[in-house]
């Protein structure tokens, strides 16, 4: 009895790979054959600028043959610190997080910013 019901498992594998009811995929592969983002990082994760002075934050998302890397910037407190593409420049004295947020996957990762009221400093005129 053992011999029939191997044979009839057998049968059943077989049929199944034949009609592709069974199947292996990566849980980042998308229905559409494309690879979807796992996560992002933001660099630095602290930066401090002066008033009226920017500094440029990058992010890299994972993994490197995601198909959509779309990021979007924001800034807590734009009334502190603006950011367009990365470029983060300080309008006020005051602290704010920077968010960059993936399009696929909504994952996001942050820098937190300090902006300064430092003058800057002066050149001797002669």
């Amino acid at each position: 009895m053992n011999r029939f019901l191997l044979k009839g498992l057998a049968s059943v594998l077989t049929m199944a790979v034949m009609f592709g009811t069974v199947s292996c995929s990566d849980d980042d592969d998308k229905p559409d054959g494309s690879v979807a983002v796992s996560a992002v990082a933001v660099s630095p994760t602290t930066a401090t600028v002066k008033v009226g002075e920017s500094v440029t934050l990058s992010a890299t998302i994972t993994p490197d043959d995601a198909t959509d890397k779309t990021i979007t910037w924001s800034s807590s407190d734009e009334k502190v610190v603006t950011v367009d593409a990365g470029k983060v420049t300080g309008v006020t004295e005051g602290t704010a997080t920077i968010t960059a947020t993936t399009k696929d996957g909504n994952k996001t990762a942050t820098c937190a910013v300090t902006v300064s009221n430092e003058a800057p400093s002066s050149k001797e005129v002669r």
